[in-house]
Parts: C-alpha cells; sequence; structure tokens
C-alpha cells in the first residue's frame, strides 16, 4: 500500500503545483498589463508634448520669416530681392502653395506660386472670411500676423492662410498673405512622428485638418490624451493615443515574465508540499525522532524564508534600477532632441539669415557692376565678405560643440587646454588647466568621456555656482587617468548630490549623466561640496583599453 499512496502524493502535488502556477501566471499577467497601460498613458502625455512643441516652434519661426520678408516690402528693397525670398520661402515649406502682396485698397498686386512662376496685376480680394482679417488689421482690432479660419483649396482640401500686416509709418501699406495646405504643411513638421507606436489627430474646433491612422477606438477612450496648441488667430486641439500593435510588441514579454514568476513560485509550492509528506512518513516511522523532523523542517522552512526575502531585494533592487535606467534614457532622448532643435533654430536664424543678405548682396552686386559704379559694389564685397567670416565663425563653433576636432589630432591634456581658453573668453572665468607633463593618450572613449565631464562641469560652475574662477587638473598613475574640477562657490544643495530623488530633475541629467558615463567605463565619480565650492573627482581605467 505505501508505493500507491506515494504515487497519488506526487500526482496531487504536482497537479496543486500546475494550478498554483496558472493562477499566480495569470494574476501577475493581468497586473503587468495594468501597468503597461499605464506606461503607455504616460509615453502618450510625452508624445503629445513633444508634437505640441515641433508645432509651435515651426509655426512661430514661419511667422517670422514673413515678418522679415514683409519689413523688406516696408523697406523699399528692390522688389526682386523680396520675390527671391518669397519663391525661397515656397520652396523651402511643403505646403506652402502661394505668397501674394495685396495693397491697402485689399487689391492682389502681386503672387508667386509653387512652380516659380510670378504674376502682376490687380486682382480684388473676394474671400469674405479674408476680407473680415484684413478690415480687422486696418482697424486696429487685430496687431500682428494671424491666421486665418480654414477654407476649401481648389483641389478640394483644407487652406488656411497666413496674413502680415505691412505698416509704414504706422500705417496699413498692404498685406502678405501666404496660402498654406493645411494638411501637406503639418505632416512636414510631424513627419519624424509618423513611425511611432501611436496615432494622432489634430482639430480645429471639431474638424479635424490632420491625422495618422487611428486604428481602435476604444484605446483612445482608455489612454489617450488631449492638449491645446494656441496659436495667432487659431486654436488646435491634439489627441494621441497608442496602437495595437504598441501592445501586441509587449504581449509576448509579459506573458514570459508572469509565467516565470508563476512557475518559481508553484516550485516553492511543490517543495514545500515534497518537505511536508517527507515529514509526515517520517512522523508515521518514527515516532520516537519527531523532536528531530521538527527541527529539520523548521530549518528548511527558514531556508525558504530567506530565499523569499532574497528574492524580493533583488526584484527590487532591479526595478530601481530599470526605473533610473528608464528615467535617465528619457532625459537623454529629450536633452537630445532639445539640443537638435536648438541647433536647428541656430542655423536657421544666424547661419541661414547671414547666408540670405549675403545672396541679397551678390544680387546687388551684379545690378551695380552692370550700372558701372564699382566703388559700391566694393563696399558691398566688402560687407559680403564680413557675412561669410561670420557664417564660418558659426559652422565651426557649432561642429566644435558636436564634436571637437582638437581631441583625435592632439589628445585631451592639449584640448582641455585650449578649450578652457575659450570658455574663459566667453564666460569671464578664469580656468586654470594643470596637466601631467608628457602625459600619453588614452582610449578614445577614455578621452571623450573625460573632455565631456569637463564641458558638463564647466557649464555648471559658470549657471549656478556663482564662482570666479576654476581649476581642472589632469594626470595618470598605476593604470588609472584621474580628472579634478573645483571651484571657489556656493556649493551644490545636498539633496541635489544623492542619486536617487525628486531633486535630480533640478540639473537635467548633468550630475546623473556624469555617472552613467563613468558607470559604463567601470570608473568612479565623487563630488565634495559645501559653503566654500566645489570639487569633483572622475577616476577611469586606462589599462584594458586600446589607446588612439
Amino acid at each position: 500500500m505505501k508505493p500507491k499512496k506515494s504515487y497519488w502524493a506526487l500526482l496531487l502535488g504536482l497537479s496543486l503545483s500546475i494550478g498554483i502556477a496558472a493562477a499566480v501566471s495569470l494574476t501577475i499577467w493581468g497586473l503587468l498589463r495594468v501597468r503597461e497601460g499605464i506606461h503607455a498613458r504616460d509615453m502618450a502625455g510625452s508624445w503629445i508634448r513633444s508634437i505640441r512643441a515641433d508645432i509651435t516652434d515651426e509655426v512661430s519661426s514661419q511667422v517670422q520669416e514673413h515678418v522679415q520678408l514683409a519689413k523688406l516690402i516696408e523697406d523699399g528693397v528692390p522688389r526682386k530681392s523680396w520675390e527671391n525670398q518669397a519663391r525661397l520661402l515656397i520652396v523651402q515649406h511643403p505646403g506652402f502653395l502661394i505668397e501674394e502682396w495685396v495693397d491697402a485698397t485689399y487689391q492682389v498686386r502681386w503672387y508667386t506660386d509653387a512652380a516659380g512662376e510670378t504674376h502682376q496685376g490687380l486682382f480684388p480680394v473676394t474671400d469674405a472670411p479674408l476680407m473680415r482679417s484684413l478690415e480687422g488689421l486696418v482697424s486696429g482690432l487685430e496687431r500682428g500676423p494671424v491666421l486665418t479660419p480654414t477654407f476649401t483649396l481648389w483641389d478640394g482640401k483644407i487652406g488656411r492662410r497666413l496674413v502680415v500686416p505691412i505698416y509704414k509709418r504706422k500705417k496699413v501699406l498692404g498685406f502678405l498673405i501666404a496660402i498654406i495646405d493645411e494638411q501637406e504643411y503639418l505632416r512636414g513638421v510631424l513627419a519624424d512622428q509618423s513611425e511611432l507606436f501611436f496615432s494622432m489627430a489634430i482639430f480645429d474646433g471639431k474638424t479635424e485638418i490632420y491625422g495618422v491612422p487611428h486604428g481602435n477606438s476604444e484605446y483612445v477612450e482608455k489612454w489617450g490624451r488631449e492638449s491645446e496648441i494656441r496659436l495667432p488667430g487659431a486654436t488646435w486641439r491634439v489627441l494621441v493615443w497608442p496602437k495595437p500593435e504598441l501592445f501586441r510588441e509587449n504581449v509576448s514579454t509579459l506573458l514570459e515574465v508572469a509565467f516565470a514568476i508563476g512557475s518559481v513560485i508553484a516550485l516553492l509550492a511543490l517543495m514545500i508540499i515534497q518537505f511536508g509528506q517527507a515529514a509526515y512518513s517520517k512522523s508515521q516511522e518514527l515516532f520516537q525522532s519527531l523532536d528531530e523532523s521538527e527541527m529539520r523542517v523548521r530549518e528548511h522552512a527558514a531556508k525558504l524564508e530567506l530565499s523569499g526575502k532574497k528574492l524580493e531585494v533583488e526584484i527590487h533592487d532591479r526595478k530601481d534600477l530599470e526605473e533610473s535606467f528608464r528615467e535617465i534614457s528619457g532625459r537623454l532622448l529629450t536633452l537630445r532632441d532639445d539640443e537638435q532643435r536648438r541647433l536647428a533654430r541656430e542655423l536657421h536664424d544666424n547661419s541661414t539669415q547671414l547666408l540670405g543678405a549675403f545672396a541679397i548682396n551678390i544680387e546687388r552686386i551684379q545690378q551695380l557692376v552692370l550700372k558701372g559704379e564699382i566703388s559700391k559694389s566694393q563696399k558691398l564685397l566688402a560687407e559680403s565678405a564680413e557675412l561669410l567670416q561670420a557664417v564660418t565663425a558659426q559652422v565651426r563653433t557649432t561642429s566644435y560643440l558636436l564634436h571637437p576636432p582638437l581631441l583625435d589630432d592632439l589628445g585631451l591634456g592639449d584640448t582641455l587646454i585650449t578649450y578652457a581658453a575659450g570658455f574663459s573668453g566667453r564666460s569671464g572665468i578664469h580656468v586654470s588647466v594643470n596637466v601631467q607633463p608628457e602625459l600619453g593618450r588614452f582610449p578614445s572613449e577614455v578621452e571623450l568621456t573625460l573632455f565631456r565631464i569637463v564641458q558638463e562641469a564647466l557649464t555648471n560652475i559658470h549657471r549656478h555656482s556663482g564662482s570666479a574662477t576654476a581649476e581642472v587638473t589632469l594626470f595618470e598613475d598605476a593604470g588609472r587617468v584621474t580628472l579634478l574640477v573645483t571651484d571657489n562657490g556656493r556649493g551644490i544643495p545636498p539633496e541635489v548630490l544623492q542619486p536617487k530623488g525628486d531633486a535630480r530633475a533640478l540639473v537635467g541629467v548633468g550630475i546623473a549623466g556624469m555617472r552613467e558615463r563613468i558607470r559604463q567605463l567601470a570608473g568612479c565619480l565623487e563630488i565634495e561640496s559645501g559653503d566654500r565650492g566645489t570639487c569633483l573627482k572622475a577616476t577611469l581605467p586606462i589599462g584594458t583599453a586600446n589607446p588612439v
């Protein structure tokens, strides 16, 4: 009879284990799905903020370009110059169909289209909503550039006008009007956003003016996020929600995680059952050794409890690491997007404008040469040379900030000396650099990491410390390179230096980014700060990497 009882006991234990594994796996999978939905909603919120920033920045940029073009007309610049500028606006910006000039009597005097053809003459404005917008600008009810209400284009698409008044001695001289294919324009602005696992729709009132394939309406109700974009003369509503593909990508992973955790718990349950059966059979056969059997059961229970606690600690630590990594990754992506947007604005607002002025000068020089006015041509040539020098300096500065070329040619020591001299000239902070004599080259990733840390540290000193001086020290010892950056400023608040907590948001990814760079190269970052200043110490091993 004993073998039969053992067989049925084993079968019962396996059945209970499978049932526990299935129940726990389903429960954990449900919890993970709920958390995944919350994460999807948070991601939708981040994406909608990115969309709002892209549209606001792009519209502001277009308005500014048209204001500058209107200023050329107002200042009496030769027509050919601003006509070329108008055609350039259409070529550079998808969705812009026509640029036209309307005088103060509401007559179209000139316009150019996307084909580059220019037309002149008198064509009266007959569109009633446009007339109301123009009359509002003339009467002073509206001020500055405005977006008119939408209207139907000749090809049936949705159109909109950007109207910029042209003033002469505080009187309206006329209007610069851009006719825009709104869907094509928004498609170009949001081209980078269309490949993500999200759908979106943009509404003007109750009219949908742009949208990416919508997918399941249930996802809109559960995880959709909504926001307003306020523009001159218009208010748009943006709605964002996840596509089904986002959840299909993660379903298999969630099932695997849930099944793994459920299997571990079921295995623990099976072990407990087996140990209980063994203890019970021992107590029946060896009643006299009951105390010893109970002691063994207690020992096994203690081990299981200790294993469970260790497992809980490991799960908690892993969650903390995943959360920190996700937060740093998100901030790095945001900073990368902000930096790309800043560089684009810098090139557009500075280099592009200088090149535009250079093009205008070249055209005027051609006219003056044809007229034989050599002295005026020489002046304009001198101005053009200065413009080219300014553009060259701006491009070199932007290239240096992206990656310093001296780092590859001269090494870290000479590059730090050159960079510190330039930083001192720009910020007014005296920076001294002490480099160990005859310091050799380091692996490229080590040199780039230490250079970026110096950049970030000096930037923080300039922004936050109030120190008038800073010192950078670099030396090598026993297969390790050490970097010290010190100042005499007001110090860093203690809560900012904590590796966890909400205070990290006060410094973006500055300190967190430094720690992550150092961690990836198996180094150490130490920061000491007080009322008398701050000392940052970064140490990296160099013995296991290949030099440049």
